[in-house]
């Protein structure tokens, strides 16, 4: 799985054309595999032995080191929005502002870090065509699956 992970993705960690598809069969059949490529990268999986539980374990130190990531982060962001949803910049900005700042994050919150949390596609909305981000998909839900996350809108 690693190998067809390299495969799809350039030197830029750019994916190459047409690849969304297999990477997405990619991560219905392990998305842990597919988190951890993009968190410890190749050789954090190899050092991990390819096991399951070291791969966790090395993916949520990583998460410890970068703190914008850490499990109670993501879990506060996970119940704060919900897979589906579509909210404009000027909606997600404020609620990352009050995670990041309770868990003693010193980043200045800009929307766009709602893609470090999950998986999106940019869009309008409404009649004034605000911009939003269509929430596509958790990015570390199967890392931390004892979270509770918001219910999906659909």
């Amino acid at each position: 799985m690693v190998k067809q992970l390299n495969e799809l993705t350039s030197t830029t960690e750019q994916y190459v054309l047409g690849a969304e598809e297999a990477l997405s069969d990619l991560r219905r059949a392990c998305p842990i595999a597919v988190d951890a490529y993009h968190t410890i990268g190749e050789q954090g999986i190899e050092d991990a032995g390819y096991l399951e539980t070291r791969i966790k374990q090395a993916v949520d130190e990583y998460h410890k080191k970068e703190k914008i990531i850490g499990k109670e982060l993501v879990m506060a962001v996970y119940q704060s929005f919900a897979t589906g949803e579509k909210p404009a910049s000027e909606e997600i900005t404020p609620v990352l502002q009050k995670i990041y700042d309770s868990h003693g994050v010193k980043l200045k919150d800009r929307a766009a870090h709602i893609e470090k949390y999950f998986i999106t596609k940019r869009s309008t909305r409404g009649m004034d065509q605000k911009k939003v981000y269509i929430l596509v998909e958790a990015r570390y839900l199967d890392l931390y699956q004892d979270v509770n996350p918001k219910p999906v809108l659909g």
